[in-house]
């Protein structure tokens, strides 16, 4: 018997247990999980109520005489009890008494309590305990062992008792049903159907009796049929004799053809496959005859192979991937008819396939290429457009090309660069031309550009000659390096500027100095104005400037109200660049409206102490083309101006100490001269004094020395 069959027996036995012991097991194993959980929890709190009040009991003498070693006894007497995971015993005045923790016990639940140590009705002391329900878990578990081991049994017995009542009333009357079946199948139709009761297997085998004797009556009318069909066998073979002739003709006309010719029955079967079919299709005749169509369809469902070939019998021409028996993947042109029988009815289909994959695979390619061309032509940075060679006439331009020039495509279309006046130099053309019927291509060749509005553009071009057909075309790639060559200006004069910079400005005054400051910043920086200016010492909301460049020339100093300025904003010590759009930044600073200005950049300048004391800033009327360079030529700029400031500053304060000092060394009664040691006691300088009380004019004491002077004995 196979085991893997679920025969009626196992099927009733299966919904017994199915029905009554799998609700009682359900509804037991959750009765007895919840009062698993419960007593878990209450048992383990007996065991703790039962080792805390024995803790507690048990320290009392220890606490009370301060007998640590008999305390540690008791603790570790305790802790052997694996239902114990920590005990902690504090005395009141001193603290943890003893303590001990077995981390590695905690398992499942577990349960603490803190009591009072009480001796003598006076509380000495604490004892914190903590137990795990190891144990309890342990002795439910067992418990719940023999209780499964109990109903085991019990659903083995009835399944016995069933198993004997199955084979009496069930079993052995199928059996016997059966073997009367195998009779009726082996055609013994003699042998009659026998049951004992009159339950649903005896009304079983009397219907089944029944069957026995139409079987045996109807036996009798088919042999005498088939004498009359072998007749008709007889006239059907000469029929297929002219058939098979005209199959061979038609075969012949199939092998030769080019062409895939296949023909399919109603169920979308091979019936023939001639040998073009071989060839596209990798299949052999006796390999692909007798197979469903959905071998060649890659992996299609049924319903997706039957809705393809219903649009097959439905149509003329269908194109389809299919799959060769090496599993590649091809793409073949089907052109389909049906073939009907004398009446009209169809019984097969005739189908001609053509392999069109190269095709295909050529116009896919050619699409790709393109689409890839389309792309890169339209996302180009740089300005991309097609002529045609001959007249110079724009045919494409790239959405760059039109932002270049100006021009729109519809503007450009069907007019060439003269029209447009786009090249300043005709020359410039004229070369490039030239160049490219030589060598078919052109780089980097420098040439100047007229866009719509008139702007001259410095610019290079690549170019390429293709010919499709009989006509030639160019193919340039255009880039425009204006800005790239001023900034490569503004980098070199803001070079030089940084070089008279740091090679110093010995010889010049001080006016001059921060005149020549400004200027070098403004030229390096291509900005419309530059000054520097210093807070007034009466009124630090006032700035006054010492340089102030403006367009193009040196203009006079001024007083400005720095409240709500981007210089106010650079006086309290951070460096300030706008960029553009600065008249918004600080909408209350009328003057930045009133001359126009559009960007602003300014950095503090410091006095020896880091304290601000005034502003070097630069202001242009169009934003500015390069932020990073503004920014590091005025930190320079305004470093080398604060040194400057701080010296010119001391030089005064070294002027002023010198007033001081030679009014006082002129004025004093006291005789007084300046000797210098180191030449031989040379004097420099004597006061009023000195001349008269040594009788020596200053002219006849200056340049000698005190030894020519006879002044010491």
């Amino acid at each position: 018997m196979n085991l893997h069959i679920l025969t009626l027996r196992r099927a009733i036995i299966l919904a017994v247990v199915t029905g009554l012991f799998v609700p009682a097991m359900l509804i037991l194993g959750f009765s007895w999980f919840e009062r698993y959980d419960k007593d878990i929890q209450k048992r383990t709190q007996e065991l703790l109520d039962q080792n805390a009040n024995v803790l507690a009991n048990g320290m009392q003498e220890s606490l009370w005489n301060v007998d640590q070693e008999s305390g540690q006894a008791l603790l570790e007497s305790m802790m052997r009890n694996e239902d114990i995971v920590r005990i902690e015993v504090r005395d009141n005045s001193l603290g943890v008494f003893v303590a001990k923790e077995r981390a590695e016990r905690r398992h499942g639940y577990s349960a603490s309590r803190q009591q009072t140590v009480v001796y003598r009705k006076n509380p000495i002391g604490t004892i914190f305990i903590e137990v795990t329900s190891t144990r309890p878990r342990k002795i439910i578990l067992e418990s719940l062992q023999a209780y499964f081991i109990a109903l085991v049994a019990q659903i083995v017995l009835a399944l016995l008792l069933i198993l004997v009542l199955l084979d009496q009333r069930l079993v052995v009357p199928l059996r016997r049903l059966a073997a009367g079946a195998e009779n009726l199948a082996a055609g013994k139709l003699d042998a009659p159907f026998t049951w004992s009761r009159l339950d649903e297997i005896g009304l079983l085998s009397q219907r089944m009796e029944t069957t026995r004797i139409s079987l045996r009556h109807l036996f009798d009318e088919l042999a005498q049929k088939n004498t009359e069909l072998e007749f008709d066998i007889d006239k059907r073979k000469r029929v297929e004799h002219e058939l098979r002739e005209r199959e061979a003709r038609f075969r012949a006309l199939v092998e030769q053809s080019p062409i895939a010719i296949i023909e399919w029955d109603l169920e979308y079967r091979v019936i023939e496959w001639n040998s073009a079919a071989e060839r596209i299709f990798g299949y052999t005749r006796q390999q692909a005859l007798h197979q469903h169509a959905r071998f060649l369809l890659p992996q299609e469902s049924v319903e997706y192979t039957d809705m393809v070939f219903q649009q097959l019998s439905n149509s003329k021409s269908e194109i389809h991937k299919n799959l060769r028996a090496d599993g590649k993947l091809i793409i073949c042109q089907w052109n389909n008819s049906q073939i009907a029988d004398e009446t009209g009815k169809v019984e097969r289909l005739l189908s001609m396939a053509e392999d069109i994959t190269e095709k295909i695979q050529a116009e896919e390619a050619r699409r790709l290429s393109e689409a890839k061309f389309s792309g890169a032509f339209q996302v180009h940075p740089d300005s991309v457009s097609i002529t045609r060679l001959e007249d110079g006439v724009f045919l494409e331009a790239n959405p760059t090309f039109e932002t270049t020039t100006g021009y729109t495509t519809a503007e450009l279309l069907n007019k060439n660069a003269y029209d447009l006046n786009l090249w300043v130099d005709p020359e410039q053309r004229r070369k490039l031309i030239a160049e490219l019927k030589i060598n078919r291509t052109v780089r980097d060749l420098a040439w100047e550009m007229r866009t719509k509005s008139g702007e001259i553009r410095k610019c290079i071009i690549n170019a390429t000659a293709f010919g499709i057909g009989e006509e030639n075309y160019m193919l340039a790639v255009m880039r425009d390096i204006t800005e790239k060559l001023r900034f490569e200006q503004q980098k070199i004069e803001a070079d030089r500027a940084l070089l008279r910079l740091a090679q110093g400005t010995q010889g010049i005054g001080n006016e001059a100095f921060f005149q020549l400051l400004v200027t070098d910043l403004a030229q390096a920086l291509r900005t419309d104005r530059a000054f520097i200016g210093l807070r007034m010492p009466d009124n630090s909301q006032l700035i006054r400037t010492m340089g102030n460049y403006v367009d193009g020339a040196l203009g006079e100093d001024y007083e400005i109200d720095i409240q709500n300025t981007p210089a106010q904003v650079a006086l309290q010590g951070q460096m300030v660049v706008i960029a553009s759009q600065v008249q918004q930044a600080f909408p209350r600073d009328l003057n930045l409206a009133e001359i126009g200005m559009q960007s602003y950049a300014g950095a503090p300048l410091r006095d020896a102490a880091g304290n601000a004391i005034g502003v070097l800033g630069v202001m242009h009327s169009q934003p500015l083309s390069n932020p990073d360079l503004v920014k590091s030529l005025l930190q320079v700029f305004s470093e080398r101006a604060s040194s400057e400031l701080e010296r010119k500053r001391a030089e005064e304060a070294l002027r002023n100490s010198e007033r001081s000092f030679s009014t006082i060394f002129h004025s004093s009664p006291v005789a007084m001269a300046v000797i210098e040691i180191d030449h031989q006691f040379c004097i420099k300088d004597v006061n009023a004094a000195f001349e008269h009380l040594f009788k020596l004019s200053r002219q006849q004491a200056v340049g000698k020395t005190t030894f020519e002077l006879r002044l010491y004995t």
